[in-house]
């Protein structure tokens, strides 16, 4: 049980990063002035 709520804890906090990069990309346009690696897309 403590496992599936880590898990759950480190997939939200996953999403939560991804998702503030993504609106920074979209604010500031950091997508066309930055590479950014496939990783964080």
């Amino acid at each position: 049980m403590m496992l599936k709520d880590k898990l759950i804890e480190a997939i939200i906090f996953t999403l939560n990063r991804i998702g503030g990069f993504a609106v920074l990309s979209c604010c500031y346009g950091f997508a066309d002035e930055y590479e950014v690696p496939d990783e964080l897309l």
